[in-house]
């Protein structure tokens, strides 16, 4: 299996004055000997067929670079085309503009498919990566802006282009049936300040979910993703976002829309969650929550 130029293939018979070769396209060409003379030959299977294969590999900032380690190497390893002696390895190469770019090396004894080896790996890893969610990063840019004007008139932009949710109205869900209670409640002066809106709510969620099942079920391997996250000039660690964990409620504890957001709230409210920067309270948008005790 040779090289020459940008021309790869295997030499099926060597001639007086050509060489027969058959690309990797199955085209069979009649290539002039005197090629050969002319450029450089890069002979793949001379000697020792065994040749190393690079795979380059970018993962987004904040990821966890074991994780990363451990979520590629594992596919490297299990491919049967790959060699384990030696072994595969993953070199950190460098911080690119919108990534941390690794290269992983493996080692094959048919150099003829790299290219086939190159896009299976790709595949598995791609579907490993998601695995341990882990981002696949896209270019992007940090503009800091040095003028108090400009600033302002992108925040201006920015609010009147930004959409607003849209409030939902289930007139018999669970959340209005609160929101009803709530108000249908009567108290004088002195209940006031013994009781709080809040404590009603609870009570109410209370009879019908355990808090602290659901909280192990949220952080465990199967409820909300909890990672660091990138927004605009900042990362933020260890947390969730509030639509997904609205979709995760209604998939995996039965309750619809307004309930998901009202336990939600009910979490802000008991002091389990929080928004990363304390400015919102629960909400079905793509906003950062993080639980008090990841932090």
């Amino acid at each position: 299996f040779i090289q020459v130029g940008n021309l790869e293939g295997i030499v099926k018979r060597i001639g007086l004055r050509s060489t027969y070769i058959t690309t990797l396209d199955k085209i069979s060409l009649i290539v002039p000997n005197s090629r050969f003379l002319e450029n450089e030959v890069l002979n793949w299977s001379h000697n020792n067929p065994v040749s190393r294969v690079k795979v380059p590999i970018g993962v987004a900032y904040g990821s966890e670079i074991k994780l990363v380690r451990k979520a590629i190497l594992e596919v490297a390893k299990s491919h049967p085309e790959v060699l384990l002696n030696p072994s595969p390895q993953l070199w950190f190469q460098e911080f690119g503009d919108s990534s941390l770019n690794f290269d992983l090396l493996v080692w094959i004894r048919e150099p003829q498919k790299k290219h086939k080896l190159k896009s299976e790996l790709n595949y598995r890893i791609e579907v490993s990566l998601r695995k341990y969610g882990i981002e696949i990063p896209f270019p992007q840019r940090d503009l800091h802006l040095k003028s108090p004007e400009i600033e302002q008139m992108i925040q201006t932009w920015m609010q009147k282009n930004t959409p607003q949710s849209v409030e939902l109205y289930y007139p018999h869900s669970f959340a209005h049936k609160l929101e009803s209670k709530i108000s249908d409640l009567q108290l004088d002066e002195e209940d006031n300040s013994k009781i709080s809106t809040r404590d009603n709510i609870d009570s109410e969620i209370l009879n019908n979910i355990d808090i602290d099942t659901l909280i192990k079920e949220m952080r465990g391997s199967h409820g909300v993703t909890i990672k660091d996250r990138r927004h605009r000039w900042g990362i933020y660690s260890k947390c969730f976002v509030g639509s997904e964990a609205v979709k995760w409620l209604m998939r995996t504890q039965n309750f619809n829309l307004q309930e998901a957001i009202s336990i939600g709230q009910l979490l802000i409210n008991r002091g389990l969650i929080h928004h990363v920067l304390d400015k919102h309270g629960f909400k079905n948008e793509y906003l950062f929550y993080s639980f008090y005790e990841e932090e």
